[in-house]
């Protein structure tokens, strides 16, 4: 399931694999009768680090690796975006857009969750799971729910549609955007906290996210993943490059790149050169790894490459496993 947490965590539930099945798993309820009296009994939990609350459903817990709910079969996602925008955000959720991308969609629907406006989908993008996704808001906030479940645990998946369809939203709910985080900070490097959302971790030299595209003020994403010893903090450094060639960034060229021990955690570390919008643009990137954590760092910026590189990797230094 760890592979499972990691791709949708880091990617999309439905952009790996397309489907040749048409039936969807079957929605009957299977499980012991006290696993189905624990629905009736759970209650409305926070999800630390939003402003989301969920009834967790039988065997699901908060994750200790990402800001959702996990078992050892499913795991649902959330990712509060503050300031967003629903309906610019959800423009793009629809069947035709999934189906686009490989999936299989065997329902989706535009329904009202929490007295917001929603979107909905069950769908299939990967051959080992069956995937669910919502997203819902106003004009101030978007939040999108997005879980994963083995695809022959159908009652599992059920309760997941439930649990998710019964979101709750606090705006009143005050977020502290390190309490679930798997790292914390030690020491001090010119990269300030500048925006939170999901497991991912905006800094850069001002602080202000809303100065991100200024050309001396070089951004530094950071994102908590699971982790385990079937993957390698190489194969995700690779995913990280992939994934910023899906974002704009051309002609990715690596200079530097190496196996290294950062604080005493396995970490790969590399530098590399690329395009955007014309500009030529520095990457460094390091992924850090103890037991099942792991931290993505992904630095870019289009100017002063040797200082901004040395005050990158300074940065990468101040993160410790909790």
């Amino acid at each position: 399931m760890k592979k499972l947490l990691f791709t949708i965590c880091t990617l999309s539930a439905v952009a790996a694999y397309a489907q040749t099945d048409d039936t969807p798993p079957p929605m009957v309820d299977l499980r012991p009768q006290a696993a189905r009296n624990q629905d009736v009994a759970a209650k409305p939990m926070n999800i630390a680090g939003t402003k989301v609350s969920l009834t967790p459903p039988a065997g699901m817990k908060p994750s200790s690796t990402f800001t959702g709910l996990q078992s050892d079969n499913a795991m649902i996602q959330v990712m509060d975006l503050n300031g967003g925008d629903y309906y610019k955000n959800g423009a793009t959720f629809s069947k035709e857009k999934f189906e686009a991308k490989g999936a299989k969609v065997f329902e989706y629907k535009e329904t009202i969750v929490d007295g917001y406006p929603a979107k909905f989908v069950y769908m299939q993008g990967n051959p080992d799971a069956v995937s669910y996704a919502l997203i819902f808001g106003d004009s101030t906030f978007s939040v999108m729910l997005m879980a994963m479940v083995k695809k022959d645990m159908a009652a599992e998946g059920e309760a997941i549609k439930k649990c998710i369809l019964a979101a709750t939203y606090n705006k009143a709910t005050t977020i502290d955007p390190f309490a679930t985080a798997p790292f914390k900070i030690v020491g001090t490097s010119r990269f300030k906290f500048a925006r939170y959302a999901a497991s991912m971790y905006m800094f850069n030299y001002s602080g202000d996210a809303e100065k991100q595209d200024e050309e001396n003020n070089p951004i530094a994403l950071l994102i908590a993943l699971p982790f385990d010893n079937s993957s390698t903090p190489a194969a995700i450094a690779d995913q990280m490059l992939a994934g910023l060639k899906n974002n704009g960034i051309s002609n990715i060229k690596i200079s530097t790149k190496s196996l290294a021990s950062i604080n005493g955690y396995k970490a790969y570390e590399l530098e590399a050169t690329g395009e955007s919008d014309g500009k030529k643009q520095l990457i460094y990137q390091v992924v850090l790894a103890q037991g099942d954590k792991c931290v993505s760092i992904t630095g870019t910026n289009s100017k002063n490459f040797e200082a901004d590189t040395k005050e990158l990797k300074k940065f990468a230094r101040t993160i410790r496993f909790k």
